[in-house]
């Protein structure tokens, strides 16, 4: 298959999940250009964040797993050094911009910045097993990594704007991004029946996520 097909087929999931944050955003003609490159900055950080998960679990976490095989991969593997690149790639990239200047601005970044990561984890599982699995990715997947980092963005934002004066804020929001990363992909990683149990964790990441957009919006104060 064409490269370029398998670039596009693996951008268009995240593409459309990131329009439909951007339209989600009560002041969105603020930060248009910021949360596209933001996004290309997710795709950037994408690969150091992969070598050095390779260097870590050199091994494939396909097939079954020990049950300390799958927490080390999933918890620390996965959850930490993933959420912790995303975020960095927000703190030093988005963070430092004046045009974060709303509550809602840490979720769209944060959203922004994962969705980059996501669509290079969609042409490594497009080119390892086919263009099917762009379905499951994208319908799940790729939306499970910007609910994770929203968990941290929020807070962030909370953080910049003074809004709450709680320094450690974010890091409890990292903290509990990686712990939801971790546990996600850990039930996965065990092939058992615990799988199942990804389908509630992810539906009241998604009802946490809207109750902060919500939240955001609610409180904003757009500077158009």
């Amino acid at each position: 298959m064409n490269i370029l097909i398998i670039i596009l087929i693996a951008l268009a999931p995240c593409a459309f999940w990131l329009w439909m944050i951007y339209l989600w955003d009560k002041c969105r003609p603020a930060q248009k250009s910021l949360m596209i490159r933001t996004f290309f900055l997710g795709v950037g950080i994408a690969i150091p964040v992969a070598i050095i998960e390779t260097l870590l679990y050199p091994s494939s976490v396909q097939g079954n797993l020990s049950i300390a095989s799958a927490a080390y991969a999933a918890f620390v593997v996965a959850g930490v050094v993933e959420e912790s690149g995303k975020f960095l790639g927000v703190r030093f990239g988005a963070y430092p911009s004046k045009r974060f200047d709303q509550p809602e601005d840490g979720l769209i970044y944060a959203s922004a910045v994962a969705l980059g990561f996501a669509a290079i984890e969609n042409v490594v599982y497009v080119l390892s097993f086919g263009i099917s699995i762009i379905l499951a990715r994208g319908l799940f997947s790729n939306l499970s990594h910007v609910l994770f980092s929203s968990m941290w963005g929020y807070p962030l934002a909370h953080t910049k704007l003074g809004i709450i004066k709680n320094k450690y804020l974010t890091w409890g929001g990292l903290a509990a991004a990686i712990a939801a990363h971790g546990l996600f992909d850990f039930l996965l990683f065990t092939s058992t029946a615990l799988v199942y149990l990804v389908l509630p964790l992810f539906i009241g990441m998604v009802v946490l996520f809207v109750i902060m957009m919500r939240h955001a919006n609610r409180i904003a104060t757009c500077k158009l």
